[in-house]
């Protein structure tokens, strides 16, 4: 959780007025800390400026205000941006040339192409989701009270819409290693849970590194690329600075932070930025650790649009927070799960 700062019911109000018609201006004055009731009656009284208030608040609180306990995903650093148009992306890549003997009286090498080992990977978006949220007439008006009241309101709207999706978000993430571990479609480490004992846990630590160290160099025993139907070898590397360690809450718990960090030669702190705590790997009970390449992650949005719409019937607005995204793995990027038994394909 993290306390997001949020700016406070008055500033929205005059954001949302600064930004509004003419008409919307002239009905309601600029907001004060002691003149609620004069800014929430015309709100409340007139239906044109009452629309006009709901639709920039619940777009304004996209970027938004109020000190207010929002979740915060921890794996959101792995997003990669966005998608502008179309459903998939082509996601290319070229294994190393290899070498060939040197020929002084081969004349007709020259003429002969060797073309590129050229691996591809398509990601297709795979998530459409929608939030839902109504605030009824009857809300609005006791939301009007006083500002604290509004900032609840507001709260509520945020904890309902975005951090709904942020959640989902963090767990569709996790599902990504678990749901490829499950299906044997990531590189294994098969180790019993560092829990159990304190010579389990120095396994886990020595065996952490070794990898660790491994992937630093041109291989391709570290990823998936022929799990998951390539015909070849792809050859990949990482570099520390680009390397990630996911390790479960309770095996994070009962692993000295202190070793690891000595285990990979690293500062305590340049060790915690690199290792995230999660609760679980969705799909994945045996799973407890995953270590790999960031760039694995291929996680970009396609849309982000709130959408409203008015009831009379019963005075009441709903907003609908949507949501498409692309979740996928690189098949070449460095990847291995830590489980205490092999899953099988």
């Amino acid at each position: 959780m993290s306390n997001t700062k949020i700016p406070n019911a008055v500033d929205t109000v005059n954001a949302i007025r600064n930004e509004a018609s003419q008409a919307y201006r002239d009905a309601v004055p600029v907001a004060t800390p002691r003149n609620i009731q004069d800014v929430g009656n015309p709100i409340l009284e007139y239906q044109s400026v009452q629309n006009e208030f709901l639709t920039a608040l619940v777009n304004k609180i996209a970027v938004t205000i109020v000190d207010q306990k929002m979740f915060e995903n921890p794996l959101a650093f792995l997003r990669k941006g966005s998608i502008p148009l179309g459903l998939d992306v082509e996601d290319i890549y070229i294994n190393p040339a290899k070498s060939a003997n040197y020929e002084p009286a081969n004349f007709q090498g020259i003429l002969t192409p060797v073309d590129p080992d050229v691996k591809a990977a398509y990601y297709r978006r795979n998530r459409r989701d929608k939030y839902k949220v109504t605030i009824r007439n009857e809300q609005l008006t006791a939301a009007f009270v006083s500002w604290g009241a509004l900032e609840n309101l507001i709260a509520g709207i945020v904890n309902s819409l975005y951090t709904g999706n942020t959640i989902d978000e963090f767990n569709l993430t996790k599902s990504l290693l678990g749901g490829a571990t499950a299906e044997a479609k990531m590189v294994q480490e098969v180790l019993a849970l560092p829990t159990t004992s304190a010579e389990n846990a120095t396994a886990f630590l020595t065996r952490l590194r070794g990898i660790a160290s491994a992937m630093s160099f041109p291989s391709s025993d570290y990823n998936a690329y022929q799990l998951v139907g390539g015909t070849s070898p792809a050859t990949s590397w990482t570099s520390m600075d680009d390397m990630v360690i996911l390790v479960r809450a309770d095996v994070a718990a009962n692993v000295d932070v202190q070793k690891l960090s000595a285990a990979f030669n690293l500062s305590y702190a340049d060790y915690v930025a690199r290792q995230v705590i999660v609760d679980k790997f969705d799909g994945a009970d045996n799973m407890y650790a995953w270590i790999g390449d960031r760039g694995a992650f291929q996680i970009r949005d396609s849309l982000r649009k709130m959408t409203e719409f008015y009831n009379s019937e019963v005075m009441a607005w709903t907003y609908w927070w949507h949501c498409w995204d692309t979740f996928a793995l690189r098949p070449w990027a460095n990847g291995v799960s830590f489980v205490t038994e092999k899953y099988m394909a």
